[in-house]
């Protein structure tokens, strides 16, 4: 009986690890695939402080927002533009605590070659908000289109 105990754990073990192979190698491929078509990918500091005031950072290297006061709003774009000669699928995401009070105007959007777009980002801080600095990451994701 013990011996068949032993064959029977030794062949759930085997099929376990089979299983987990296969569900790694899937994973890996779909990522690989997923790279392939990735042209270029940036990120961009991105920060606001909550505050009793209001103030300008209009920094340029980041995506700065300055001092937003609860309950209110403030707003920066920036310029994307596609220099391939193919379409190119634009994909912005954001990391980070700014995250939950950051909205982006136009996201999965399709730039034709040397197409420029202006992109509008806006925090908005909730009136219960704590007063401290709120950063993050913005990505920008250019792809090419899955036709080309």
């Amino acid at each position: 009986m013990e011996e068949k105990n032993k064959r029977f754990t030794k062949t759930y073990v085997s099929y376990f690890i089979l299983v987990f192979l296969i569900m790694l190698v899937i994973f890996l491929i779909i990522n690989l695939v997923n790279n392939f078509y990735i042209l270029e990918k940036k990120e961009i500091f991105a920060s606001f402080i909550v505050s009793e005031h209001i103030g300008f950072d209009l920094n340029d290297s980041a995506l700065t927002f300055g001092l937003v006061q609860p309950g209110l709003s403030s707003s920066r774009e920036i310029s994307i533009e596609n220099k391939y000669e193919v379409p190119v699928l634009v994909i912005i995401k954001s990391k980070g605590d700014i995250s939950e009070f950051l909205i982006v105007s136009e996201n999965d959007f399709i730039l034709k070659p040397n197409e420029k777009r202006e992109v509008s980002f806006s925090v908005f801080p909730p009136k219960d908000i704590e007063f401290k600095e709120y950063n993050g990451k913005v990505e920008i994701i250019l792809k090419k289109t899955k036709n080309d």
